[in-house]
């Protein structure tokens, strides 16, 4: 076993055995273990240790927190949660069987009632996971699981918690180094990086995976991500049936329905979808009205999508498509940051050119009035070096105000320096750089100061807290994120919710009254 392991079993002790790493990726390790009091075989989802920082450690517990109330048969559940010698770790079951990803490699298209069925349970448990307030947001066949004839959804990693109730209001969670979601199953409002992708998004990303199923291939294929993001936001998909003649024209049209490029144009709720599939598979019959629907839908669209089209092929970037969609204008959006891929000079540090994409991105969006363009978007407009010019290009291709670049370097056997540089596009000036410099092993401290040093250089130029001046002397992350977030309510005038995010701050960090 490796060190992370053996560390792992050692935490574990006799209750849980390791027998072997199935893998991971982002923030977290995979292992499959077997617990000796009752016989069975488990998974152990531990966080790398390289990335126990306050922003690491309150994602993961956030992802075990929600996977854990959602109890549902479609449902991976979680058996245990612990926290012992530095690793956070949280333990379901084994599933005996395959995912559907390695069904549809081995097999391609599947039958239309097993099709149907597997896409009805794992709409059920959208159904039970939505009404707790939780959006699953990377529905793909990676994540559904295949179990004695039936689906089984894993991996809420990435989702986002819409209650208020358990943490701070939309809480979101990105599991570290990959994007937010899977560029083939992608809503175009996720793709786009909207701030409020609801649960509608999932319902589009589960219309994917049952077109794929059908069909043997997905809606939208591209030769490259970002040709498939394109595709996905401003194409309409070729009816399933042209693929595959027995599937039911009200299937069909199910499908047609839950890909609608609006989200007003979808099924309302996972139920809703469900309940269209069944009475379609059993009436063999599509619904006249729902393909009217459809076809209404599309001609609303369909002139603006010619311009979204022509705009793509221009631009070559999917981000244009947020600025024109529904005649909103291109103005830059004064409370939006792109942060763009860091440079690495030292090859050992590779992992971090995007990685620190999706870790800033993560700690900056919702500290106070800040939003930040999802990672996908960033990766796939990004061009040329970390530099001013490059970083001013890609903030205006994606409406932000703010780009944010730099580099890590090597500094010495053990240490890393890092740099980030803001720059204020409608100003067109540099507003100040950040320099951490840490062991190269605890670059999740790398990332926090930088956060800290990002949000104190912005709040020099405009009015991050409440007012101008406004200290941001904390060196706790949680507690500045909270207390920006108590600054919004203030402004607003509405003092007990301030109140309440103050006092959250105040929690974190007892220096920062």
């Amino acid at each position: 076993m490796d060190a992370i392991a053996d560390q792992l079993q050692r935490s574990l002790g006799e209750q849980y055995r390791i027998i072997r790493e199935l893998g991971g990726g982002g923030m977290s390790r995979v292992y499959l273990a077997e617990e000796p009091s009752l016989g069975r075989q488990v998974v152990v989802k531990v966080l790398a240790p390289e990335l126990t920082g306050e922003a690491g450690i309150a994602r993961f517990k956030q992802e075990a927190a929600l996977t854990a109330q959602l109890q549902h048969p479609n449902i991976l559940p979680v058996l245990a949660f612990g926290a012992r010698d530095g690793l956070l770790y949280y333990v379901t079951p084994f599933v005996a069987g395959e995912s559907l990803r390695a069904r549809l490699e081995r097999e391609g298209a599947l039958p239309v009632d097993e099709a149907v069925t597997l896409t009805r349970e794992v709409a059920d448990a959208l159904t039970a996971a939505h009404a707790r307030g939780v959006v699953h947001r990377d529905i793909k066949p990676e994540n559904i699981f295949l179990s004695n004839g039936h689906a089984v959804l894993a991996d809420f990693g990435i989702a986002r918690s819409l209650h208020v109730g358990g943490g701070a209001p939309g809480t979101r969670l990105t599991a570290v180094g990959t994007s937010l979601g899977t560029p083939g199953y992608m809503s175009p409002e996720q793709a786009a990086g909207e701030v409020d992708v609801d649960a509608r998004s999932d319902i589009y990303s589960l219309g994917v995976v049952m077109y794929e199923m059908l069909a043997g291939r997905p809606p939208f294929t591209g030769a490259t991500p970002r040709a498939v993001l394109a595709a996905h936001l401003s194409q309409p998909p070729e009816p399933v049936t042209k693929h595959r003649r027995e599937v039911p024209e009200s299937i069909s049209a199910a499908i047609d329905r839950a890909l609608a490029k609006d989200p007003a144009d979808r099924f309302a709720g996972a139920a809703e979808f469900r309940d269209a599939l069944a009475a379609g598979h059993a009436a063999g019959a599509g619904s006249a009205a729902g393909t009217r629907g459809g076809a209404r839908s599309f001609r609303r669209r369909a002139a603006a999508i010619v311009v979204v089209a022509l705009v793509l092929l221009v631009a070559a970037g999917v981000a244009t498509w947020v600025f024109t969609r529904g005649g909103k204008s291109a103005e830059v959006d004064p409370n939006l940051v792109a942060i763009a891929p860091f440079d690495v000079i030292d090859p050992s540090l590779g992992m971090w050119k995007e990685g620190i994409v999706d870790i800033l991105s993560a700690n900056l969006d919702g500290a106070g009035p800040l939003k930040t363009v999802a990672p996908t978007m960033v990766v796939h407009a990004w061009h040329g070096r970390a530099d001013a010019p490059s970083a001013a290009a890609l903030a205006k291709s994606l409406r932000a105000r703010y780009a944010i670049y730099g580099r890590f370097v090597s500094a010495g056997a053990d240490s890393v320096r890092a740099t980030a540089t803001i720059y204020d596009v409608t100003a067109g000036r540099l507003l100040g750089d950040v320099q951490v410099h840490d062991m190269n092993t605890r670059l999740d401290r790398v990332a926090d100061s930088l956060t800290i040093g990002i949000l104190r250089q912005l709040n020099r130029s405009r009015p991050i807290a409440a007012v101008r001046t406004a200290s941001i002397g904390s060196s706790s992350l949680p507690a500045i994120k909270a207390y920006l977030t108590g600054e919004q309510f203030y402004r607003r005038s509405e003092w007990d919710s301030a109140a309440a995010y103050y006092r959250v701050a105040i929690a974190a960090d007892s220096t920062f009254a």
